[in-house]
């Protein structure tokens, strides 16, 4: 996944969490966070069967969260945080007003983003699922840092948010 690194994010539309379609790469901050994850329910039901046995696919409530909680120090390091998964946008959005997220989630259900970066995905529950990775964008669309796989759910919202500091400084501006 680090081959993804200078990489052009292509120019296309996901669904977000209200129904619009919006470009995954913010135009309006240096930087676009885009954290990839399996999927993250409002109702406990809603998972599918044997969820919790598969690797890597818990953690999407405490990575979402974080980046919540976070969303502040991002915002005031010049980065829009997107979240993105394979989930319906009704679940998507039933999931956000849960949780209070703030921030839009994508829905790539047409996995438009994964075939065009050849992202990492799994089945479950009869669904194409995206693995767990984060991708930090510039405006130009250009991948300038790439989490994969993810292990430590809340130390790789810590990492996204050093990155796009240390891309967002002064002395790496001016390189």
């Amino acid at each position: 996944m680090h081959n993804l690194l200078g990489t052009r994010v292509p120019e296309l539309h996901l669904t977000d969490d209200e129904g619009a379609l919006r470009d995954p790469v913010g135009a309006d901050t240096p930087y676009t966070v885009l954290y990839c994850f399996p999927g993250a329910y409002a109702r406990p039901e809603a998972y599918p069967p044997g969820w919790s046995e598969i690797p890597g696919a818990r953690g999407c409530t405490l990575e979402s969260c974080t980046f919540r909680d976070r969303r502040a120090e991002f915002a005031g390091a010049g980065a829009t945080v997107h979240g993105v998964s394979t989930q319906r946008p009704d679940e998507q959005r039933a999931f956000a007003a849960k949780e209070g997220l703030g921030f839009p989630l994508l829905s790539d259900a047409g996995l438009a983003l994964i075939t065009a970066l050849r992202l990492p995905t799994f089945r479950a529950g009869g669904v194409t699922r995206i693995k767990r990775l984060t991708l930090v964008v510039d405006r130009e669309r250009v991948v300038r840092h790439v989490q994969y796989p993810v292990t430590d759910i809340a130390g790789s919202v810590a990492t996204a948010l050093e990155e796009v500091r240390r891309l967002s400084s002064p002395a790496r501006r001016a390189e």
